[in-house]
């Protein structure tokens, strides 16, 4: 059942929690902006989410159904880690699938099928930001990468400079490379925080 101010704002809308949509504030520009996060009752208070809740599932988050209480926490852990790195330290992962998790490569299984993705992704970002940068930055070891749809690759690694091989430093790229069509895009080339 739709009302005037569309079906977002419609009677039983899960999105009716968010702050203003009750108001039939429109959707888009500012008013997304406006939308209040709803307290998530974690054990810390400090920890906000805009709660996604069916009517007949008081117990979910961002619309997943939670088995037990340790799969929250795990959701929960994840949201945190990938939000305050860049998705570079993950270190928690829910048990269950969703659009757009992340997930950890083995760089102990050669035989990892995103593994070279990894690598030519890697090495594109790379050759992008010497090009950008008039720098010589040349990979020395991978250390880890958390793969989104094989196709995004958030690589934690060692590079140096060419001209001065013992100074090797931390950094970290995210970085869009399909294989099939050799499209890429480099959104993220950084050395890492706290390095």
């Amino acid at each position: 059942m739709a009302s005037e101010k569309g079906d977002i704002a419609a009677e039983g809308s899960p999105f009716k929690k968010q702050k203003g949509l009750e108001e039939g504030l429109e959707v888009g520009g500012d008013a997304a902006g406006a939308a209040a996060a709803v307290d998530d009752d974690s054990d810390d208070g400090s920890w906000d989410e805009f709660e996604y809740k069916k009517d007949s599932d008081e117990g979910s988050s961002d619309g997943y159904e939670f088995k037990d209480d340790e799969d929250r926490k795990n959701y929960k852990a994840y949201t945190r880690q990938f939000d305050e790195s860049d998705g570079f330290d993950v270190t928690t992962f829910p048990s269950f699938g969703f659009y757009g998790k992340v997930l950890p490569l083995d760089l102990d299984h050669p035989r990892d099928y995103r593994l070279p993705g990894c690598i030519k992704a890697l090495e594109l970002a790379i050759n992008q930001h010497n090009q950008q940068e008039n720098a010589d930055l040349e990979l020395v070891k991978i250390l880890k990468s958390n793969t989104c749809c094989c196709t995004i690759y958030r690589t934690t690694f060692l590079a140096r400079s060419k001209s001065n091989i013992e100074d090797v430093r931390t950094y970290q790229s995210e970085m869009f490379y399909n294989h099939v069509s050799g499209d890429n895009n480099s959104f993220i080339f950084r050395e890492k925080k706290g390095n």
